[in-house]
């Protein structure tokens, strides 16, 4: 917090304590103003250091290429690099966006770091021996600025132009949390493609990431046509995975697939509601379910901790790198 400010708090109290009868509210007033601002730059600061943190690790993971045992002898500095760097850019995207205060780009904070939790979580149990430092260090990262932010109010109005729901308004952040950890495993992937002949396939992906970009551009808009193309998208992007033409492994195939059924499940609600037999006449309130978000995010880190470990086992990372 800057000196001016604290100076213009303090005239404002003196200004405030020596005109109005009433000291209470106004000293109650300027207390909660007081307690938003230095909780907001206390986040601030950790989300700097968050990043510090990932980028350090995204270096040494580089630099440092190959980390000893822990990472398998296929393994290049390029692929390491070309993995990890949109992981690590919407990382470093939201902890920029974090200083904002409006609503829905708290809710874009929210859905690139849930998106890098996901991504590390899952990335320590299919790509052993790949990214031994930064997918732990990522994985904690995200977490730790998950349970910051818990603290954030998001009870506000939704923008304007939006459509007009007041319920499911939940359905709709976790869309965007899916539909964001859609387009870093989209992008990683294309970028990953660099195998003779694999040219298509790393275009498909990234026609499906750009696809899904738009629609998250609508989404986060809360346009119509933004929840039609994720939807949309999510069909063509199972169908593709499932079909084989995205190129992925059988068992992340089915793993892709089934995220982008959950996204089309919990668009039904939503089909309903913009079909007018449940729309209102006012935008939409977002609340966001603290009650579940902090189990959910503890499970994540635990698992994902418990995933590291596993892979720290000589055996089973001999095991998969001998057979990927």
């Amino acid at each position: 917090m800057s000196a001016a400010y604290d100076e213009v708090l303090d005239q404002a109290r003196g200004w405030l304590g020596s005109t109005s009868p009433a000291l209470g509210g106004p000293e109650a007033m300027l207390a909660e103003l007081d307690a938003r601002q230095r909780r907001a730059a206390r986040v601030r600061v950790l989300a700097a250091l968050l990043s510090c943190l990932v980028l350090v690790a995204f270096a040494v993971s580089v630099l440092a290429h190959p980390l000893g045992a822990s990472t398998c002898d296929w393994v290049s500095p390029g692929g390491v690099l070309r993995y990890g760097l949109v992981h690590v850019a919407g990382f470093v995207l939201a902890s920029v966006l974090v200083a904002r205060q409006r609503t829905w780009t708290q809710l874009l904070v929210r859905a690139c770091w849930w998106s890098s939790l996901l991504a590390a979580s899952v990335g320590l149990w299919t790509e052993l021996g790949t990214l031994p430092l930064l997918m732990p260090t990522l994985l904690l990262a995200s977490g730790i600025g998950l349970w910051s932010l818990g603290e954030l109010p998001l009870d506000v109005h939704a923008p304007d132009g939006g459509f007009p729901l007041i319920r499911h308004r939940e359905l709709v952040v976790v869309m965007l949390v899916f539909a964001v950890a859609d387009v870093e495993t989209l992008l990683a992937s294309a970028l990953n493609h660099d195998e003779p002949g694999s040219l298509g396939y790393a275009l498909t992906d990234l026609a499906c990431a750009l696809t899904m970009i738009v629609g998250i551009i609508g989404l986060y808009r809360l346009r119509a046509w933004g929840f039609a193309l994720v939807v949309l998208a999510n069909l063509g992007i199972a169908g593709l995975a499932l079909g084989g033409l995205l190129n992925y492994d059988p068992g992340f195939s089915v793993l892709f697939a089934t995220t982008a059924g959950i996204q089309i499940g919990l668009g039904i609600p939503l089909m309903r509601a913009l079909s007018g037999a449940q729309a209102r006449l006012r935008a939409p309130l977002v609340r966001w379910p603290r009650w579940t978000s902090r189990p959910l995010l503890a499970a994540a880190i635990g698992l994902g901790a418990f995933a590291s470990w596993r892979a720290a086992q000589p055996e089973i990372l001999a095991a998969h790198c001998a057979d990927t």
